[in-house]
């Protein structure tokens, strides 16, 4: 398992042994001092909400499997090994999805798309000539 390096200076000597980089070298992609941990704790809230959900309700089924799948892979304490089980360069790009996903099944279950829409649709609203 290999650790994020300390930045070095211009000459370059490591500035502290224990600093880490604050980004990565992907534009807009921060560096999160402790990854995995902040990946687990997203996983775990998703698969909260998503149990709120019925489960007839496709989104629920399919995001609950994948959200434990993804927690499955994040139990390991080497980020190296999560990226590649998880299947990203970047474990940033995982957090994002992560926090996207708890959005996602939040905006779900506030919504209820499964129910349907309450208002009638005109008639022939769906007719094509």
């Amino acid at each position: 398992c290999t650790r994020a390096k300390p930045w070095k200076n211009k000459k370059g000597s490591a500035m502290a042994a224990n600093t880490l980089r604050s980004a990565t070298t992907l534009t807009g992609l921060t560096r999160v001092a402790e990854p995995l941990p902040l990946l687990r704790e997203l996983y775990q809230s998703t698969i909260k909400v998503l149990q709120t959900l019925p489960p007839s309700a496709a989104y629920a089924k399919r995001s609950l499997a994948v959200t434990q799948e993804r927690l499955a892979a994040v139990q390991a304490d080497c980020v190296d090994t999560a990226q590649s089980k998880l299947g990203v360069g970047e474990i940033g790009y995982a957090i994002e999805e992560a926090q996207a996903e708890l959005s996602l099944a939040k905006h779900m279950q506030q919504n209820k798309p499964w129910e349907g829409s309450p208002e009638v649709p005109p008639p022939n609203q769906w007719r094509w000539p």
